[in-house]
């Protein structure tokens, strides 16, 4: 099946979408209301209101913006050519990533905020072509900033968005003031509305600091520390093959590829920021981490291990799924 998705072409990338429901079909077997998540913004809270007592509809829903995220995460590696291989491959690893625990087929925040943030990258990357600079700008300020309202933690990757803009080429003063402004806008506009309909949602909810930041890792048990070690492997494979991603790469796509390094270490740090104990907050990770990974399971060429490796992960996450006796992190 994966030599299926190695194939770049419009059929195949519509293929993505019966692919998520195929991989989280327990969402409909489960039928969970939205997760309630204190980490969630405003905006999330607003579509967890609309979605509490349709459970079907809001598992298409995110099922939806899942795929759409996954087609996206593929579009910014065949355009910006980050890959000299051409394949659909990284959206195929996000889509496992966000669903092989149980909790992660819910309806969560991150799923959403996931989306705008992968628009923010694409904004990020078109930074480096000869375009209209000041609107690029605006746009992915803007959308990190609305993906920070639909999930708070995710403000922390401003930092990386404008470190990122700055790498990629000249940020004058009027781009900065633009990506204040790009800021700004989403957040205005929220609390206008809010105050305006008489919402009683608490905008800044959220971005309280833990500061007990080890005290998850320490009610944990054995069997929970499976995800939590094969996060830290995928993170240190990714780092340790760093240059085999940049290998042969003009200096401009070193530096995309840079960003999104950057990404992956403020995901990781974003970790221990969160006020809550929550195990759909290590979906956090799965956009940078499912571009890195997937460059380079493009760059595997046995294509029986490859189609033997996606049997077994597909098999272990409906088990995962479906055997109520394996309780994960949960």
């Amino acid at each position: 099946m994966i030599q299926f998705f190695r194939q770049n072409n419009f059929f195949t990338t519509l293929m993505l979408i019966p692919y998520t429901f195929i991989v989280r079909m327990a969402c409909f077997y489960f039928s969970e209301a939205p997760v309630q998540m204190k980490t969630g913004g405003v905006l999330y809270s607003i579509f967890e209101s609309a979605f509490s007592d349709q459970a079907i509809l809001s598992n298409i829903v995110i099922n939806l913006v899942i795929a759409i995220t996954a087609i996206l995460v593929n579009r910014i590696v065949i355009k910006h050519r980050l890959s000299r291989y051409q394949t659909l491959i990284p959206g195929l690893i996000y889509i496992i990533l966000v669903s092989w625990l149980e909790i992660f087929v819910a309806f969560t925040a991150i799923h959403i905020a996931n989306f705008f943030l992968m628009i923010g990258y694409l904004s990020i990357f078109k930074f480096a072509k000869k375009t209209s600079y000041s609107i690029v700008v605006f746009d992915g300020c803007f959308y990190f900033a609305l993906s920070a309202l639909f999930y708070t933690p995710y403000i922390i990757f401003l930092l990386p968005a404008i470190l990122g803009f700055i790498n990629l080429d000249t940020f004058k003063i009027r781009d900065f003031f633009n990506a204040l402004i790009g800021v700004l806008v989403p957040f205005f506009i929220v609390i206008g509305l809010v105050y305006f309909f008489e919402g009683d949602y608490n905008i800044f909810d959220g971005y309280a600091i833990n500061r007990n930041i080890f005290s998850w890792f320490t009610e944990l048990s054995y069997i929970d520390l499976i995800p939590l070690l094969l996060y830290g492997g995928l993170i240190l494979k990714s780092i340790l093959l760093y240059p085999r991603l940049v290998k042969k790469t003009n200096l401009q796509v070193q530096k995309k590829i840079n960003i999104l390094y950057w990404f992956l270490l403020a995901s990781f740090f974003c970790l221990f920021l969160i006020n809550e104990k929550n195990t759909a907050n290590l979906l956090i990770l799965s956009l940078p981490m499912s571009i890195l990974i997937g460059m380079l399971v493009e760059r595997t060429k046995a294509v029986f291990v490859e189609e033997f490796i996606q049997i077994v992960v597909l098999g272990a996450i409906f088990y995962l799924h479906f055997n109520q006796s394996v309780n994960i992190l949960m």
